[in-house]
């Protein structure tokens, strides 16, 4: 009974980061035309306020309140698109400025709890690597549990990953290597974290959604060896 709790939990979770893509992409395209409209609207105020400042200039004194308003309208049309850039700079880069933030000086570890950390990541890592799964997964979620903000977190999710897949439990697999591509953009297993969740996705049957994730792999990560895998899996799942 709680395996098949679990199993009902992580579709859920797959439906809900599946149903977050489908919104973003949408709030995307729509920000997309937002703007375009907006640098219209600019563009004519422009003009039409470039004409103003000339009949300003030729005596027409009393176009000067129209002035102001068209002058402060550019100005509002000017922070929205502001706001709608900072919107999509903040999209792309927010996963990325949560590996880049510098801890308070007060709150970084100590030289003790490092090498502490390092050990009990070594420690789940050599389970790992000999087929100890179940300790190694305990090991690595007590590394996870035990320092958040682990060096290791981006890889402690990849090889729990990894153990999921090997026990063909890849709606758990998901989520972890999905952990390891929101968060950690430019860490060391991001490209491969993409690529097991292609084999996943097809394992399970999916074979849109694993050819979907390949292709950002090769957008994301052109020149990576897991892009050059990624190609030729593409041409077996057509």
């Amino acid at each position: 009974m709680p395996s098949t709790l679990n199993a009902s939990n992580n579709n859920a979770e797959i439906l809900q980061l599946r149903e977050r893509i489908a919104i973003l992409n949408v709030t995307i395209e729509g920000l997309r035309e937002e703007v375009k409209r907006l640098s219209g609207i600019i563009s004519e105020t422009e003009y039409r306020l470039n004409n103003k400042i000339e009949n300003i200039k030729s005596g027409f004194d009393n176009k000067s309140e129209a002035f102001y308003n068209i002058k402060e309208a550019i100005q509002n049309n000017q922070k929205r698109i502001t706001a709608i850039e900072n919107f999509f700079g903040i999209l792309n880069n927010s996963a990325a400025d949560n590996t880049n933030n510098t801890a308070d000086p007060a709150m970084e570890p100590t030289e003790s709890n490092r090498q502490q950390e390092k050990k009990l990541y070594n420690a789940a890592k050599s389970l790992y690597d000999t087929q100890n799964h179940e300790k190694a997964l305990a090991n690595f979620n007590t590394v996870l549990k035990t320092y958040p903000n682990s060096i290791y977190t981006d890889n402690c999710h990849f090889w729990i990953g990894e153990i999921f897949y090997k026990k063909k439990m890849y709606r758990q697999a998901i989520l972890q290597y999905q952990k390891v591509i929101e968060n950690f953009p430019n860490g060391n297993k991001t490209p491969s974290a993409f690529l097991k969740q292609a084999a996943s996705f097809y394992q399970l049957g999916e074979k849109e959604n694993a050819s979907i994730i390949l292709k950002e792999l090769i957008k994301k990560y052109p020149n990576s060896n897991e892009a050059k895998n990624a190609e030729k899996k593409l041409q077996a799942y057509k």
